[in-house]
């Protein structure tokens, strides 16, 4: 086989045969084989071999020219072209003259290099650089064309109320980004995030204290090297005292739940309800229950003292009255005075 010259960068001779294409690797049966750079020329040439290059007359060794496609998943499409062909032979790629089937055709991928990884086959390589790979070269869906993360700052604030008891403080409270790990809210209430652009969604952990609102936490656009910001307000719950009246009549009481009275921590006097219960909002604390004395009737209390009341929760204190028997009319009190 006669040496095959690549001319880069410039046209070729009139009277020699050029084939002319993009994006080549071409190599020779015998070894010799080059491929384009991103600063060659945007074509190749292959000439005949001849005097000036170490030439000779045509033979049939083959050479193969792989080209590269824009498909990056079958990056290249194999030609195979004898030197017959080179010496004029054939007409387009695909179509050889009568006689000269085998001057041209083309064979798939076989003989050519396959690609590596590469940005946009949906695996990221950290060894190219890669920080991300969605299977795309589209910017702007945060990974860019470049298959680097695109990203931005999520700013999650928190806001604490506490005035109905409460005590917990910012760090008392976590969230999650898109249904992610559990974040715990930093002792200033503000969590900035480098997160990747695009929508988000940021919830937090209920608690049975707090009520919980959010100011622009749903479908959050992160702008690109922007910010975008999500308030969550906690508001402690107040709570329910509820004190209970049972009332036993079995020796001839006649007295009912509204004739007796009860106040909290030394407060003003109140009357309990018909039904004998009476459910107090009440901010969160510890709280006493007492209840005035009622004649002809004994006092016992249940979870009265010291009562603990949680915000959004309950505690209940019982307080219960026994009528007294009244004397046995067949008996009396003999007074002796000396």
């Amino acid at each position: 086989m006669s040496l095959h010259r690549i001319l880069t960068n410039r046209r070729v001779r009139t009277g020699f045969y050029v084939f002319v294409i993009a994006n080549l690797l071409i190599s020779g049966s015998n070894g010799f084989s080059r491929t384009n750079s991103a600063a060659a020329a945007p074509f190749f040439s292959i000439e005949q071999g001849n005097s000036e290059n170490n030439g000779g007359g045509g033979g049939s060794s083959p050479i193969t020219i792989c080209h590269a496609t824009s498909n990056q998943l079958d990056p290249y499409q194999t030609i195979h072209v004898s030197e017959n062909a080179i010496s004029g032979h054939f007409l387009n790629p695909g179509t050889p003259k009568s006689g000269h089937e085998e001057d041209l055709y083309f064979e798939g991928t076989v003989g050519c290099p396959t690609i590596g990884p590469y940005c946009g086959d949906n695996v990221t390589s950290p060894g190219l650089g890669e920080t991300c790979d969605d299977g795309n070269n589209t910017p702007g869906d945060g990974c860019s064309d470049e298959c680097l993360l695109e990203t931005g700052t999520l700013i999650v604030k928190k806001v604490v109320i506490n005035d109905s008891g409460g005590t917990s403080s910012a760090g008392n409270f976590s969230f999650a980004v898109d249904g992610g790990s559990s974040i715990v809210f930093k002792a200033d209430g503000q969590n900035d995030l480098t997160i990747i652009t695009g929508l988000h969604t940021v919830t937090e952990t209920a608690d049975s204290g707090y009520t919980t609102t959010y100011d622009n936490c749903t479908d959050v656009n992160v702008p690109l090297n922007g910010t975008a910001t999500c308030t969550i307000t906690n508001d402690d719950k107040e709570g329910t005292l509820i004190v209970k009246k049972t009332l036993i009549n079995d020796d001839g009481g006649t007295n009912t739940t509204e004739n007796f009275s009860f106040q909290v921590n030394g407060g003003s006097l109140q009357s309990f309800e018909s039904d004998g219960q009476n459910d107090l909002t009440i901010n969160a604390g510890t709280y006493t229950i007492s209840e005035t004395s009622a004649a002809g009737y004994t006092t016992s209390y249940d979870n009265c003292t010291e009562v603990y009341v949680p915000n959004g929760g309950a505690a209940t204190c019982t307080i219960t009255n026994d009528d007294i028997p009244p004397p046995d009319p067949t008996t009396g009190t003999l007074i002796v005075i000396k």
